[in-house]
């Protein structure tokens, strides 16, 4: 008996030390995709002043769901918790922008990389990346505008299953995304047409479509799916959340009352265009 003891001793001593090395496993190779970022280039960035270029970059703010993951003042908060995956924490922007330089923001906006080279989490920086640098400079000059707001947030912490995740798809860092990505677009002419649909779709849809709009695993479609909608229903979905047939699309609808709803009707009309030159694949 004192025999079979110890080795069922020894076998559960073997297998709990098994388990503390596949932790740190886990661990030190889900940090080293977060932290291999130092060579991503800082971004020279113009930042304007003035009333014009803040209420531009208040636009891109809304438009883009800066509100939505930081909160309504942009003081941050808590907004994903899971016990395995871990906690994800959008920053108080009002004290984390005035720590940085402007090339330190537009990196982190452009390439989803901090100044000390690790990858920032949960952001997404790959919609922000299309930016050109005069709506960067305006959003940041926004972002600067904001008054300070003390509030207090517990870190971003990554437990096993969410370093797990990091490991199989390495992709959902953004800034392993974003070195896949071509340069920055131009807008051109802020007109309604198909070039300037294409500017902005790729700096607001992609954050749930995809980089090519192609839709994302069987959770968004492709936007191919516009091709079904007149101008009218359209313009109705973006501001009213209201897909065809009176239906409502879920998430699609929640997106386009708090954020799209702020596009003026030449920039609906732009989107529209661009969609409709889209192929199916």
């Amino acid at each position: 008996m004192a025999t079979a003891f110890k080795w069922l001793g020894m076998t559960l001593g073997a297998v709990l030390l098994l388990a503390v090395l596949a932790v740190g496993v886990i661990y030190g190779a889900s940090e080293y995709q977060l932290r291999r970022y130092a060579d991503v280039p800082a971004v020279a960035i113009a930042v304007p002043a003035g009333a014009a270029a803040i209420a531009q970059g208040r636009h891109i703010a809304v438009t883009r769901g800066c509100f939505g993951c930081h909160g309504r003042d942009l003081d941050g908060k808590v907004f994903f918790e899971d016990r395995w995956m871990g906690r994800l924490v959008a920053a108080n922007l009002t004290l984390k922008v005035q720590r940085y330089t402007n090339a330190q923001v537009a990196r982190i906006l452009r390439y989803g990389v901090r100044p000390d080279g690790t990858a920032v989490i949960g952001m997404p920086s790959a919609t922000f990346h299309f930016l050109d640098d005069q709506d960067l400079g305006n959003l940041i000059a926004f972002l600067r505008s904001v008054p300070k707001a003390d509030h207090p947030l517990p870190a971003t912490h990554l437990r096993i299953m969410g370093r797990l995740e990091i490991l199989r798809h390495p992709w959902r860092i953004a800034a392993h995304e974003i070195r896949g990505l071509g340069p920055p677009m131009h807008p051109g002419v802020p007109a309604a047409t198909a070039a300037y649909g294409d500017y902005l779709a790729h700096t607001v849809c992609t954050e749930c479509h995809g980089p090519d709009l192609d839709g994302e695993g069987g959770f968004t479609p492709n936007l191919t799916i516009a091709k079904a909608y007149s101008l009218t229903d359209f313009t109705r979905l973006m501001r009213s959340g209201m897909a065809l047939g009176g239906r409502d699309p879920g998430l699609m609808g929640e997106v386009a009352r708090s954020r799209f709803s702020h596009f003026d009707d030449k920039e609906i009309a732009a989107i529209y265009a661009y969609l409709q030159t889209r192929h199916s694949p």
